[in-house]
């Protein structure tokens, strides 16, 4: 599994930002999108989603249950729940705004945020188990190059620059389809349209 780190806070106490990493909270959170959270202020209940510290990383991830033993979390993007139990201490608090394109969007969070993403991780194991069957269509599909001849998706380029380094958004009609870190050489994209995007060349 792999963690997503955001950086450190900066004042305890009060609704704090943090930068969202990592694909353990895809699609959900994206990559370089800002996260504001509140420090505890009630009752942590399933589905909400935290920022809580685990082996001196900071992480994102969702609540799934909440019992007298510890709270178990799993990464919407991740095929399991995390192997561990959190204590409250642990928590930094709970995300309530995610920012995207300068305009901030709630995060949703309780029953009906968990009833949703368990519905999302059931979908994803269906389709992962169908893959032996759908996988090799779709990359001959890829590798043929057909699709780009026929469907161009208005997709614009947005580079930013983080304390990673370079980010270059691909974007279409407002939404953020692809990633591509060129310090790490990292290209993150979206299907169908990695039929159509390709990451830089040189």
């Amino acid at each position: 599994m792999r963690r997503s780190p955001v950086t450190d806070p900066s004042s305890p106490g009060k609704i704090q930002k943090f930068r969202y990493k990592g694909p353990s909270m895809l699609p959900t959170f994206k990559p370089g999108q800002m996260l504001y959270i509140r420090p505890e202020e009630r009752a942590i209940k399933p589905g909400d989603v935290l920022v809580f510290q685990k082996d001196n990383e900071y992480i994102v991830h969702r609540v799934i249950a909440v019992t007298p033993e510890g709270i178990s979390t799993r990464g919407d993007n991740n095929p399991h729940g995390d192997p561990w139990l959190l204590t409250p201490d642990q928590v930094l608090g709970v995300v309530e705004k995610a920012e995207d394109w300068d305009k901030a969007h709630a995060v949703g969070g309780g029953k009906t945020a968990l009833l949703q993403a368990k519905a999302r991780w059931t979908l994803k194991t269906v389709c992962t188990r169908s893959l032996p069957w759908l996988g090799a269509p779709y990359r001959w599909l890829k590798a043929k190059g057909w699709v780009k001849k026929i469907w161009h998706p208005p997709v614009t380029q947005v580079q930013l620059q983080t304390n990673e380094g370079t980010m270059i958004k691909y974007v279409v009609r407002g939404k953020t389809v692809a990633n591509w870190y060129p310090r790490q050489q990292r290209f993150l994209c979206r299907r169908p349209y990695d039929l159509v995007i390709t990451p830089p060349t040189k």
